[in-house]
């Protein structure tokens, strides 16, 4: 760590460090108080959700993402885009979590390979869907409920090191939003092509109270 009175060059040089430290210092500060917010939201029973603009937390999960891991290739598809925006779902912040969880899962299984973000409206059913797309191993059909266990992992793929409770927190948090997540072949009748997690929610004034 730099420290102010270091000679770092020019005071401006001196004033961009400290800058970056204490930007550092704000996005650890809200990180943390985001993980509280979500801790808080797994736990209690009965959550109070207020109607939240899909796309939002959706691209903020994208851009966190991109900046963890670099190289990464996510694209959305133009026109789900465009069916998707302006929709809103009954949920709150901790809507950027599930799908960061997601992405995060993708990049780390899916590399090199880009990762595709697809979705769309039911207006019949009331809900919308969210399919985000990896070419990496896949996961075979005995394991594609599993892998919403705590610290589950296929035989075939070397899982970084984590708490493992990613895929878990995803399946928890659609269910408080009264919707469901699951996984499917990206490429049908053949797991090892990659994988396609679903994300199915109902759109904010079919939610139940």
């Amino acid at each position: 760590m730099i420290l102010a009175d270091e000679n770092v060059g020019t005071p401006e040089a001196q004033t961009r460090y400290l800058k970056k430290a204490l930007n550092s210092l704000e996005r650890l500060n809200n990180f943390l108080s985001d993980v509280r917010f979500l801790i808080r939201t797994l736990e209690e029973k009965d959550v109070k959700f207020e109607p939240v603009d899909l796309t939002r937390p959706l691209n903020d999960a994208i851009d966190v993402t991109k900046n963890r891991f670099e190289k990464t290739s996510i694209v959305i598809e133009s026109q789900s885009a465009e069916a998707l925006s302006g929709v809103r779902v009954s949920a709150n912040k901790t809507l950027t979590h599930l799908y960061m969880n997601i992405l995060t899962n993708a990049v780390k299984h899916g590399a090199p390979g880009p990762v595709v973000v697809r979705g769309g409206v039911d207006s019949a059913r009331g809900t919308c869907r969210v399919e985000i797309e990896d070419k990496g191993p896949g996961i075979s059909d005995k394991n594609k409920q599993r892998v919403f266990e705590r610290r589950f992992a296929e035989g075939s793929v070397k899982t970084p090191k984590g708490s493992g409770l990613g895929l878990t927190i995803v399946k928890t948090l659609a269910e408080k939003y009264h919707g469901r997540v699951w996984v499917e072949d990206r490429v049908k009748g053949d797991h090892t092509k990659g994988a396609k997690f679903v994300i199915e929610l109902p759109l904010a004034r079919h939610q139940n109270p």
